[in-house]
């Protein structure tokens, strides 16, 4: 661990003139495999620091890292520069050391990576907003919402409804403050939201949370499905469906009628299905307990847990179809759903809510995007081929400097 940053390469050359940027990242937490957020971040901030950018990456609200001393570390040859702050830390202790940090950086950006849950515990971001305005002072401003605020679903309930507005006045109060120089939103219902708010928006994809492995590693697959009391092995491999689960599960993601759908399938194919999660369960894993208790007879479920990133890209090359918890309207906002999409995986989103905007499609019309209806079960006995394992950050990484910069001459 560093207890400091070694200092940026000199050059004679006005920095600004330079086609190479410093760019710093804020997020609420980038402690891996836990934040969504931040692994995505961690992602874009190497593809930026591989085309030649220096990258300032500062978790400032982090409720995994419990030390009241940050934590500092350099990658990437000191082109990416590491800091983490606890929740933990007052507010008024860490803000000045964060803010030393980006003036000594000397950002020609400073892109607050936002979910107002992640800053708040209910989401009420009143209290946080002084401290992110004088973070981010004198210094140009880009905004990215991973998510906006609850309630604005049509069926949203009355408590919901007033969070929705206290949120949103949050948010909103936010961006007085901040006067961002660029608004992006990970999907286009968003966009459309903020539209609706008078805030002018564009969507960026979100890139990539695991990296494509190169080979594929059976073995240790197969020797954690069998400690699961099932038979499945690299030679009887065509008897089974495997259904992937990635991350949280969120306790209200409704099970049915998607596993009557897949039960329907199975009996008609003679297939077994098995139920797979990796990563953190979080809230939803009594959930994902009591499913395998009611469902045990016909189907059969694994947890792998927290993997490294390599066996979580193997784990995805040998599914046959991922499970989206997020509703379809908001896929984009998934790290998990573009993760599986990335890898080629067939996704089935089988939730949907109505939003007030209206907006009734995705981030992009992904061909292998599965929206569940009542055709599921002929949709798996007829099978979804998979796509070619390509991943997304390069192109969100162009997308990212042409919006905040125009364009740019890169390192290739």
């Amino acid at each position: 661990m560093d207890k400091s940053f070694p200092p940026l390469p000199v050059s004679r050359v006005p920095v600004r003139d330079l086609p190479f940027k410093r760019l710093v990242f804020l997020t609420d937490s980038l402690e891996l495999g836990k934040s969504g957020v931040g692994d995505v971040t961690r992602h874009l901030a190497a593809e930026l620091s591989r085309r030649g950018h220096y990258v300032l990456l500062l978790s400032i609200n982090d409720r995994s890292y419990h030390s009241e001393t940050p934590f500092f570390e350099s990658l990437d040859e000191g082109r990416i520069r590491l800091g983490r702050f606890s929740n933990a830390l007052p507010w008024k202790s860490r803000a000045p050391i964060i803010r030393r940090l980006i003036t000594e950086f000397q950002p020609d950006l400073i892109s607050l990576q936002f979910v107002c849950y992640g800053y708040e515990t209910r989401g009420l971001t009143f209290f946080i907003n002084p401290w992110i305005q004088r973070l981010l002072e004198g210094f140009t401003t880009q905004i990215m919402f991973h998510e906006l605020w609850i309630g604005q679903n049509l069926d949203a309930t009355f408590k919901e409804r007033v969070f929705k507005w206290l949120q949103s006045q949050a948010v909103l109060a936010l961006l007085r403050r901040i006067q961002p120089k660029m608004v992006h939103a990970s999907n286009p219902t968003y966009v459309d939201i903020l539209h609706d708010f008078g805030i002018s928006a564009k969507c960026l994809p979100l890139p990539s949370a695991i990296s494509i492995a190169p080979m594929k590693d059976q073995e240790w697959f197969y020797q954690h499905v069998a400690t699961n009391q099932t038979n499945l092995t690299a030679i009887n491999r065509s008897e089974y469906w495997l259904f992937g689960f990635f991350g949280t599960l969120h306790p209200i993601w409704p099970p049915e009628p998607f596993l009557s759908y897949v039960r329907q399938a199975a009996e008609q194919s003679g297939k077994v299905p098995i139920f797979c999660a990796i990563g953190h369960l979080g809230a939803g894993e009594p959930l994902w307990d009591r499913l395998s208790q009611e469902h045990g007879t016909w189907s059969k479920w694994v947890k792998f847990g927290v993997q490294p990133e390599q066996r979580v890209s193997q784990f995805f090359q040998e599914i046959d179809y991922g499970v989206a918890t997020t509703p379809w309207q908001i896929i984009g906002k998934s790290s998990s759903a573009v993760t599986m999409l990335e890898h080629g995986v067939p996704v089935i989103v089988n939730r949907s809510v109505q939003f007030r905007s209206g907006a009734e499609y995705t981030v992009s019309p992904d061909p292998l995007l599965i929206r569940m209806d009542s055709s599921l079960p002929q949709v798996l006995l007829q099978g979804r081929s998979r796509g070619v394992p390509q991943e997304r950050t390069p192109s969100v990484a162009s997308q990212f400097l042409e919006d905040c910069f125009g364009g740019l001459k890169e390192k290739t």
